[in-house]
């Protein structure tokens, strides 16, 4: 039975995304199916992915271009379980492979990209969970990295021609365009042991935490840009102010004709709006009139009712 290289990669959209996966990756919580008395191995990073990505945001100033933009990818890395085992028990051949894979990250996105990898040991064959800054030309361009089928294709045959020949010998790059369905965790996971509850990190709990955050970050924006549009305001008016009347000079003369200003479009609109309840009151039918034709109605006929 062939044994294969595996390698896949998932788009994080948002940072609430790379801080549900760092969540995950890390065990900032209890986690289905790892064995909590194995201790995974941090390889590169910190336990805290989304910090890791920041730092390489600031650290050159790379370009977010809009809300929409892909803000990292999270390559999985393994291989087929029997060979995961086999590796378990022979440490020259895990750490081969972990020098392999890990060459293989920095020379596909570039060392500086490659923000956070860890070794998971807790679970049945040993994987490798890295976050990757998608940069290109200082801008996040995740397109550049995956691209279309073809592109993902040449991505695994570079992935395999990446190991060394002790690797290459038991394993196999696996068939191109293969129409094999991609199982998630999640659904390996049922599979084996029954349902499980993957709730705090499913795409729909990530999507509402992330549309929440991206509210309240616009309604932050909007609300600083709003301050700066009235202080323009504000700014050309007195500029107006000053030369419809060249005694303003200083900045309390400006700020008592602003406030004169205010007060005057006040009074004037107390005015209009007095104005206006005047008229509608003019047009209204006194009480009175209406009372009377009440009274004045005459009273319906009692029902006969035919035996």
């Amino acid at each position: 039975m062939a044994q294969y290289a595996i390698a896949r990669v998932a788009k994080l959209k948002t940072t609430n995304a790379i801080k549900a996966v760092s969540n995950h990756n890390h065990r900032h919580g209890k986690t289905e199916n790892a064995n909590e008395n194995e201790a995974n191995k941090i390889l590169l990073g910190s336990t805290n992915a989304l910090n890791d990505w920041q730092q390489r945001i600031d650290a050159d100033g790379i370009q977010i271009r809009n809300k929409n933009t892909v803000r990292a990818l999270e390559v999985l890395l393994t291989v087929s379980p029997s060979i995961g085992k086999a590796m378990l028990k022979n440490e020259k051949a895990l750490n081969t492979w972990i020098d392999d894979e890990m060459r293989f990250l920095k020379k596909e996105y570039g060392s500086k990209n490659v923000v956070n990898a860890i070794l998971h040991l807790d679970e049945t064959t040993p994987h490798i969970h890295a976050v990757v800054v998608p940069e290109f030309e200082n801008k996040l361009n995740a397109k550049h990295f995956t691209g279309g089928k073809k592109a993902m294709a040449d991505f695994q045959t570079r992935h395999f021609e990446n190991f060394s020949p002790m690797l290459k010998k038991p394993l196999s790059r696996g068939k191109k365009f293969s129409k094999a369905k991609h199982e998630s965790m999640a659904e390996l996971y049922n599979k084996k042991n029954g349902p499980v509850n993957f709730q705090q990190l499913t795409e729909k709990a990530i999507f509402f935490e992330t549309e929440n955050a991206t509210l309240r970050s616009e309604n932050e924006t909007l609300k600083t840009r709003n301050k700066e549009l009235l202080s323009k305001n504000i700014e050309l008016a007195d500029r107006e102010r000053m030369a419809a009347d060249p005694t303003l000079k200083s900045a309390e003369q400006i700020e008592s004709a602003r406030i004169k200003e205010m007060a005057e479009k006040a009074n004037a609109e107390a005015v209009k709006k007095l104005s206006r309840m005047e008229k509608a009151k003019a047009r209204a039918t006194p009480v009175s009139q209406i009372q009377g034709s009440r009274m004045a109605a005459p009273k319906p006929a009692a029902p006969s009712f035919s035996r």
